[in-house]
């Protein structure tokens, strides 16, 4: 996105500076080899104003002209850049530079090019240069803000576009910048301020609705988010994540039908977007069809595999539905993709779904894993315990009781369940 407006910005002043030489010159002539240098240089800015580029640089380059004059030589670099030979146009916009080395129309050509071929340092160079020459010339303050900027030099970049809307107040690229930039460094109310003024000025400018929406959902202001993303899809239409960031915000609103018709439009632009899914199944949820949220999160899972949200989407459906072997599973395949202590929690869910007086033998592993990993987890040795009591297993559950009661013995927060275990130790001891 940046390159494309860096590219577009570059062409149309390239075209306006050339349009005011022509006016300033207002002579065209047929290039004739008997023409003066200035008459044929004259008809090349003809030729490149139509649009002629191989002409120009055949009556500029083919004759030598451009080697003795600097502007035959800029007009070449601009043909030869119209025709996307960029290695060209750098070698014969720097022969320009160093014809006129004062000119800075033909120092900002050159610095364009090379930050569009990539060669950035020397774009730096080339914009200081030409502000050296003027310090207020704004295309190259803007281009350098820019340069910072993509380099997450954002003090750097700030100071770059302030001087910029010094000078114009009314540059909306600026106001977008500064409004990003102040997003990275956490002044909020500057921010807004900065991006509103952008849209203001260009009502159609998406990047920045898009910024000042997210600012305002991650301060969970999620109406005025969806009041700038719906205008964001109103511009765009055919944008799959503008319509998924709809969905998100009237998902947060809890407007879960809207919400799903959203995902769904995001789904059918993009079909193999995994989130796009994840928040069908999720919403489906929230409006009690756990069929189709099984459904939804399963398609997230076959995009994604290894995404642990989208497991948890699919085992609170499954839950719900009390659908145990399918709940178990989930988690078992949580289990391979999350970290330690969750992993431990994981097993005590395992653990808690199976029955103890059926399947004891299961529980006990699950409560005895969820320990191994977290040693002291007491909530999984009280209910390891428990199950051996319910089992009828009653030195093992004495045992896990008295470990229970000396693991949590500094813990002020188990009194309750402590003076519990103590009274079934001395019932089971009578």
């Amino acid at each position: 996105m940046k390159t494309l407006f860096l590219h577009l910005a570059t062409t149309a002043l390239i075209l306006v500076a050339t349009s005011q030489s022509l006016l300033a010159t207002g002579l065209s002539a047929n290039g004739n080899p008997t023409d003066s240098t200035a008459v044929i240089v004259q008809r090349g800015q003809m030729l490149y104003a139509n649009g002629q580029y191989f002409k120009v640089i055949e009556i500029l380059h083919a004759r030598g002209i451009d080697t003795t004059n600097a502007l035959a030589s800029s007009l070449v670099g601009m043909s030869y850049a119209a025709l996307n030979d960029f290695e060209n146009a750098i070698l014969f916009l720097k022969r320009a530079c160093a014809a006129d080395s004062s000119n800075i129309a033909f120092r900002f050509q050159l610095a364009a090019f090379s930050s569009l071929s990539g060669l950035m340092a020397q774009a730096e160079t080339e914009y200081k240069t030409a502000l050296a020459l003027d310090s207020t010339f704004l295309p190259a303050l803007s281009r350098l803000g820019m340069i910072y900027y993509d380099q997450k030099l954002y003090e750097q970049s700030a100071l770059y576009f302030s001087s910029v809307l010094r000078g114009n107040p009314r540059d909306y690229l600026a106001n977008y910048y500064l409004g990003s930039i102040m997003v990275t460094m956490n002044e909020e109310d500057s921010a807004i301020s900065f991006l509103e003024s952008c849209i203001r000025l260009n009502s159609g400018f998406v990047p920045a609705f898009d910024v000042l929406a997210s600012l305002y959902y991650a301060q969970k202001d999620y109406a005025h988010a969806l009041d700038l993303y719906q205008k964001a899809v109103q511009i765009r239409p055919a944008s799959a994540d503008f319509k998924y960031k709809v969905g998100l915000c009237y998902r947060q609103l809890k407007e879960y039908d809207r919400a799903i018709s959203y995902f769904k439009d995001a789904a059918a632009i993009d079909s193999t977007n995994a989130a796009y899914f994840a928040q069908l199944g999720y919403c489906y949820f929230n409006i009690n069809r756990c069929d189709s949220s099984i459904i939804y999160s399963l398609k997230a899972i076959s995009y994604d595999d290894q995404n642990f949200t989208y497991y948890t989407n699919l085992a609170l459906a499954y839950q719900k539905l009390d659908s145990v072997k399918d709940l178990i599973s989930v988690y078992r395949k949580m289990i391979e993709l999350h970290d330690p202590d969750a992993v431990a929690s994981l097993y005590y869910q395992i653990a808690w779904r199976y029955s103890p007086q059926k399947e004891t033998a299961k529980a006990v592993e699950a409560y005895k894993r969820a320990i191994a990993i977290r040693p002291y987890y007491p909530a999984a040795l009280y209910s390891l315990a428990v199950c051996y009591d319910i089992a009828g297993n009653m030195p093992a559950a004495n045992k896990a009781y008295e470990e229970y009661l000396q693991r949590t013995a500094s813990d002020s927060t188990e009194n309750g369940r402590r003076y519990s275990v103590k009274m079934r130790l001395t019932n089971l001891k009578q």
